[in-house]
């Protein structure tokens, strides 16, 4: 995972220095699901002009879950309809990928009767993101997004029962879904 991060960031980086017509993303990122969960973190987003007002890209975000320990990390490409007005261009996008995730634990627990250990196990999934934004016309400019977020969470249980040598093991899968706002400084190779 360590190795993994600064290469996709890296290859974002490289193929949009080598694109004629491309855009870069850069900022803040914060996703509300209710009842006091969020997630905040950061994105890159790395956009070619395929078309007129058709684009595509890929990009990376690095998500803080305050219900999960460890990192959620959304690879994902993007593909966009832009449609300029004066001095606003609005844009909409969905943004289909993969949620890096990984989260181990393990305790045991003495009873009277029977002793146990339980292994936990979290891991990502199937990302998606879509939703639709405005940013000013110029070659650095501000956007701001507006997107439905569905994130992919496994959660797997092995219990064991250290008297009898039996395992359990259940597995739960869980499609949370949230309200993202992004904004930040839009780049652009040719404004």
């Amino acid at each position: 995972m360590k190795y993994l991060l600064p290469f996709i960031i890296t290859l974002i980086l490289v193929a949009e220095s080598k694109a004629q017509t491309g855009s870069l993303q850069i900022g803040p990122v914060a996703t509300f699901f209710g009842k006091h969960q969020n997630a905040f973190g950061g994105e890159l987003i790395g956009n070619v002009s395929i078309q007129k007002n058709i684009s595509a890209g890929a990009g990376i975000q690095i998500l803080s879950f305050n219900a999960e320990p460890n990192l959620y990390i959304p690879v994902f490409a993007t593909f966009k309809l832009l449609l300029p007005a004066n001095k606003i261009e609005y844009f909409f996008h969905v943004d289909p990928g993969y949620g890096i995730h990984n989260y181990n634990s393990s305790i045991f627990f003495y009873g009277t009767n029977n002793s146990f250990h339980y292994d936990f196990k979290n891991t990502g999934g199937f990302y998606l993101g879509t939703g639709a934004g405005m940013r000013l016309k110029s070659k650095a400019s501000p956007y701001i997004n507006l997107q439905y977020t569905l994130y992919h969470l496994k959660f797997v249980t092995n219990m064991t029962d250290l008297n009898e040598s039996k395992e359990y093991i259940y597995t739960n899968k869980l499609f949370t879904a949230g309200m993202t706002i992004t904004a930040g400084i839009w780049l652009h190779a040719n404004k």
